[in-house]
């Protein structure tokens, strides 16, 4: 999140974008309060957590996130366009979830060894150009609760 002010910052006004920045209700108070700091002058709303993360994903042109699987999902299963750096760790899995879906078209990758602001800047530029991802991949179906419903819908009528 840091980096990412940092990114914003080295943009200037080609920042001509607003970010909503949620750390999580869990994040400790003064990692809260050394973002606003950073934050300050930036086109940036710092919240601690939204109540429905699917709509704020939904109205975004772009989510810049970890790789966690319930953020992926929702991404996927609205066609979000998102920029995605896996935590590194304890283990790989957000980082071969992301490299499995980068390498379908789905999202965008940045490693976390790539992770400074100034490339982070220009792959947000890039990013919210692009019209090329999310690619449209028919393996992955993204509709199991339109199927649930569905199925549930027939099984009241017997």
């Amino acid at each position: 999140m840091r980096t990412y002010l940092q990114a914003i910052r080295f943009l200037g006004c080609r920042a001509d974008f607003v970010t909503l920045m949620s750390p999580g209700v869990n994040a400790p108070p003064e990692f809260r309060r050394e973002l606003e700091a950073e934050a300050q002058g930036l086109p940036v709303q710092l919240v601690s957590y939204v109540d429905d993360s699917m709509s704020h994903i939904a109205a975004a042109d772009l989510v810049v996130s970890m790789a966690g699987y319930n953020t992926l999902s929702e991404v996927l299963s609205l066609r979000k366009k998102a920029l995605i750096v896996p935590r590194a760790g304890p283990s790989v899995e957000q980082t071969t979830r992301a490299r499995l879906l980068a390498k379908r078209g789905l999202i965008d990758v940045i490693e976390p060894k790539d992770l400074f602001p100034e490339n982070l800047a220009e792959r947000l530029l890039l990013d919210l150009q692009r019209s090329d991802y999310p690619a449209y991949d028919e393996p992955i179906d993204t509709r199991g609760a339109r199927h649930a419903a569905i199925r549930l819908s027939e099984l009241i009528r017997y």
